[in-house]
């Protein structure tokens, strides 16, 4: 802002509207300063991601197949370790674990597919089929 000041009663004038600016400018600076800090607590971020990742896509449908495939590698352990694992069994039902849990994860759509066709065949309900 550039004003030719030619005399002390303007510069008085240019001093009151600019300590005026300054009082209407003051408060809205200092609530964007308390956001801006805000911003960066670690529970805003935490907030934030987590609302920014409920809100993507896919996300139920991820966390679903998760833990389906982390359900069917729990259980292919169990059913090889039984209820006492130990020594090589333990070993083998771990390794089987993961790799139960990673096919399951990645293929759960067509597992999922499989299981309603399956079931919609034991109950007599015909898929629907696209014309």
């Amino acid at each position: 802002m550039h004003n030719d000041i030619n005399n002390a009663a303007e510069l008085k004038s240019m001093i009151v509207l600019m300590e005026r600016k300054q009082s209407e400018d003051l408060p809205i600076l200092k609530q964007e300063a308390v956001d801006l800090l805000e911003g960066f607590k670690p529970v805003s971020i935490v907030k934030t991601m987590l609302s920014q990742l409920t809100q993507a896509p896919d996300f139920k449908n991820d966390v679903l197949n998760t833990i389906i495939g982390m359900t069917a590698g729990v259980a292919s352990r169990r059913a090889v370790t039984g209820r006492h694992p130990g020594g090589l069994m333990d070993l083998v039902g771990t390794f089987l674990q993961m790799g139960v849990t990673s096919l399951v994860t990645r293929n759960s759509d067509g597992i999922s597919t499989f299981v309603i066709d399956t079931m919609n065949k034991w109950f007599g309900k015909e898929p629907d089929k696209l014309e």
